[in-house]
């Protein structure tokens, strides 16, 4: 008879990362049923995906761990099937130092656990991929570049102790009941419903029960979404969704559009395709540090007076993709997304696809947006109010993030953030940052127009602040006033990490 100390380490053990997938084959063969190649193949798989890990990471290992995601999946396919599936699922966590039983105990120890807690990952037992449910923080990865992503907050309990992570969320499809599109909905409604009150998580039964009334057959085993299906589920869901089609690689600004939805921290699903038969859609959650440091735009315009405005988003940078073949955060260019696929059945692949999961109270897109920005500066040049080139930064954002960020910005005087924060604002706002080469160098913007995410037609502006000139309301009049504006740190919904 085991002890009880015994009984407790089996339950959750701790492992350095590289004595992890010894256990692993093991634990697969008792805790799955997988016969040895099985095993053998899982772990091969999962090396893999940890190969990129940095090596001095801990891992605690949790069996017969409850997992919603597939709990929901197990019951409504896997449990009808003659073969025999575990309902359980086993549970790695991450840290990033050694880590001890007793830290679960005591206040200091599980202090240190929340500092070095990187994020988890669910096991399952679906032979094709077991990589399962995962939250990943991207300081896991040895990488020599900084991401700048959207992520929420994840709570977790490990060994009776709550920490959370940081990250987005992530799975690899199951090849059957769960396949990319399914995986991407899903993702997306997580990160949305643990950031946003207005949303709610949803499990795959639920995509499914939602797309039954577009659907003229069978929907299990899956066979994959069309862009119109995921499209209609986000809409069912509460999203007031935009759709961007690619046609023929030829759509102006195609692209630009998309770097701006993920600058301004709104995850884009993206469909690819190719013509030897590929199709896959996976999110796009951020991307990597621009590689020029605000040098070699190209000119979007050239306004009046010889003055060019250039695009922001001509920078050079990799995204991030949360694709379910891949290891999470994995880097794709925008031209080649899938640039990682080793198979050649993935050559020549383009995103034929951009579809962006809105509020469903913005109703001017980004085109629109930054049609408005353009005939403003146009004005503006004719005007002689402008100091000669520029690089216009357009994102969105809701007024409270925004106003958030005006009131810590530490380049703004007092009068300024004053001035900023009593325009009259809706609940979301399209951002015109405009600044030099320069400036955008060392992260700062020199002026900046606000418009009204929620008025679709008319292009009047809230506001538009320059280095020498507000044109806006003040004291209850409309007009030009001179101001004071310092470079300013330029504002972001992503997180640097």
């Amino acid at each position: 008879m085991g002890t009880f100390q015994q009984i407790k380490l089996m339950s959750f053990q701790i492992k350095p990362l590289a004595a992890l997938y010894s256990t692993l084959e093991s634990l697969t063969q008792h805790e799955f049923n997988f016969l040895d190649p099985q095993a053998k193949a899982a772990v091969v798989k999962l090396k893999k995906t940890f190969s990129n890990f940095r090596k001095d990471i801990w891992v605690g290992i949790e069996t017969s761990y409850i997992d919603k995601l597939y709990r929901d999946t197990y019951y409504y396919y896997y449990s009808s099937k003659l073969k025999h599936y575990s309902r359980e699922t086993i549970r790695l966590t991450f840290f990033s130092s050694e880590i001890s039983i007793p830290q679960f105990y005591t206040n200091e120890g599980q202090k240190a656990l929340q500092e070095g807690f990187l994020g988890f990952a669910v096991l399952r037992p679906t032979p094709q991929n077991i990589f399962g449910r995962n939250v990943l923080n991207p300081k896991i990865f040895e990488r020599n570049e900084s991401y700048h992503i959207c992520t929420a907050c994840f709570e977790i309990c490990v060994y009776g102790t709550k920490i959370i992570v940081h990250g987005f969320p992530h799975s690899s499809q199951d090849a059957e009941f769960m396949v990319c599109a399914e995986t991407t909905l899903w993702s997306l409604l997580e990160y949305f419903s643990t950031r946003y009150a207005e949303y709610h998580p949803v499990l795959p039964k639920t995509i499914h029960q939602i797309l039954s009334v577009t659907s003229m057959q069978r929907q299990v085993p899956s066979s994959g979404l069309t862009a119109l299906q995921i499209s209609y589920a986000l809409k069912e869901l509460g999203f007031g969704v935009k759709n961007y089609i690619n046609i023929l690689d030829l759509t102006p600004d195609f692209k630009t559009i998309i770097k701006i939805y993920i600058e301004s921290g709104i995850p884009v699903v993206v469909a690819i395709k190719n013509e030897k038969g590929i199709a896959h859609v996976f999110n796009i959650s951020g991307r990597t540090g621009y590689q020029n440091k605000g040098f070699g735009y190209t000119v979007l315009e050239t306004l009046s007076n010889e003055i060019n405005l250039l695009n922001y988003y001509e920078s050079p940078a990799s995204y991030l993709a949360m694709d379910d073949n891949l290891t999470p955060y994995s880097t794709i260019s925008l031209d080649n997304p899938a640039c990682n696929y080793e198979s050649e059945n993935w050559e020549d692949c383009k995103i034929v696809a951009a579809i962006i999961p809105l509020h469903r109270r913005i109703y001017k897109d980004a085109q629109k947006a930054q049609t408005s920005a353009i005939q403003h500066l146009k004005w503006l040049a004719q005007n002689n109010n402008l100091p000669g080139d520029l690089v216009l930064r357009l994102l969105l954002s809701s007024s409270r993030s925004f106003k958030n960020s005006i009131a810590q910005n530490p380049d703004l005087p007092p009068d300024i953030k004053t001035l900023i924060l009593s325009v009259d604002m809706p609940k979301f706002v399209w951002i015109a940052e405009l600044g030099t080469p320069e400036s955008y160098s060392v992260g700062k913007a020199t002026g900046m127009i606000l418009m009204d995410a929620t008025e679709p037609i008319r292009s009047e502006n809230l506001a538009c602040f320059m280095e020498k000139l507000y044109i806006g309301n003040h004291n209850g009049e409309i007009g030009f006033f001179d101001i004071t504006l310092p470079p300013f740190k330029m504002h972001t919904n992503l997180n640097s990490i």
